[in-house]
């Protein structure tokens, strides 16, 4: 995708740090007790319903920092340190490539919601999830345009957001930074009038808040052995191969929620695939109370929805649920 007029605007309007320095979140480890343990298995009565998650994300710790030269200076320029960057920003291109390709598009849990109900489990307090629909789209090389909107229906939207995304060439596994931008409310005004068709309204870069700092997303490739691939299927009930763990550096952030007006802590994780993508999205007051997310920290299991397949009807702008529907 070539730049846009949009994107050349935002890139001469970003403001660039002089110095930053943000060390490498270290991934969770297979043994490691405090690891990501919240992709449960749909049996909730399980009595470690977290542990089979942690099984398919084994990365290995990080052997450098994400630390960027305030200046040229800062820089070795030793053969052997300029062909190193070469290969890590070439690396961290692929990879780039590669989620951008997956990332985009649409996801939903309806599947997930309606086996749930099956089985008498509902979201909150009884452990169940939301119907929740995810749409992301990209509207230049580094911009995704996301909105969330609840059972199905693309006028109960509850949450837009702006991801930058850049390849961390810094890192010798090609870490993808993942910045997420809120608009003002203002152009959330627009947005919701136009039904959040991004391409509907007038916007740039004074349109969104500096991207909420502390709360970046990591996202790191993992390419499983072969023996893996069939097992992740049986298990998690993912598709087989490559995948990106998505996570927060040092297990979540503090933000602005708009919606209750007060500070709140935010933890996210994340697993994308060719065909899912699930995300544990969680929010508690600064005295750890709960407020939003599921409370047994099992993810939102979304599928990817294509034109012709059974959740068809959540891409439509009018909601035509299926006959015997559940939310």
């Amino acid at each position: 995708m070539t730049d846009s007029v949009l994107e050349i605007k935002w890139r001469g309007e970003q403001q660039t740090p002089t110095s930053t320095s943000v060390p490498l979140p270290t991934p969770p480890q297979l043994d490691d007790p405090s690891a990501i343990c919240l992709f449960g298995d749909d049996d909730l009565s399980a009595s470690d319903p977290y542990k089979s998650f942690a099984r398919f994300t084994r990365i290995a710790a990080p052997t450098v920092s994400l630390q960027v030269p305030a200046t040229p200076r800062d820089l070795s320029y030793s053969s052997a340190a300029i062909v190193q960057r070469l290969l890590q920003y070439a690396h961290a291109k692929d990879n780039l490539e590669r989620f951008v390709q997956l990332f985009s598009g649409d996801f939903d849990n309806y599947e997930q919601v309606r086996l749930e109900r099956s089985q008498g489990v509902y979201p909150r307090e009884g452990g169940g999830h939301e119907h929740i629909h995810c749409s992301i789209n990209q509207i230049a090389s580094d911009l995704l345009f996301a909105k969330y909107y609840f059972n199905g229906n693309s006028r109960q939207v509850f949450r837009s957001r702006l991801y930058q995304v850049n390849a961390r060439d810094d890192s010798e596994r090609g870490v993808i930074e993942m910045r997420i931008f809120r608009f003002y409310e203002e152009t959330e005004r627009l947005l919701k009038a136009a039904n959040y068709d991004i391409d509907a309204i007038q916007w740039d870069r004074n349109d969104v808040y500096d991207w909420m700092q502390g709360c970046e997303v990591f996202w790191e490739r993992y390419v499983p052995p072969a023996d893996e691939h069939d097992e992740a299927c049986q298990v998690l009930g993912i598709e087989g191969g490559p995948r990106f763990v998505g996570y927060m550096k040092g297990g979540g952030c503090e933000v602005h929620s708009r919606e209750i007006g007060a500070r709140i802590k935010v933890m996210d994780d994340l697993l994308l695939t060719s065909e899912d993508l699930w995300v544990a999205d969680r929010g508690f007051d600064l005295n750890d109370h709960f407020i939003y997310g599921n409370r047994l920290g099992i993810p939102y299991k979304m599928k990817r929805v294509r034109r012709g397949s059974s959740a068809e009807w959540t891409l439509s702008k009018e909601h035509s649920p299926p006959e015997g529907y559940v939310s």
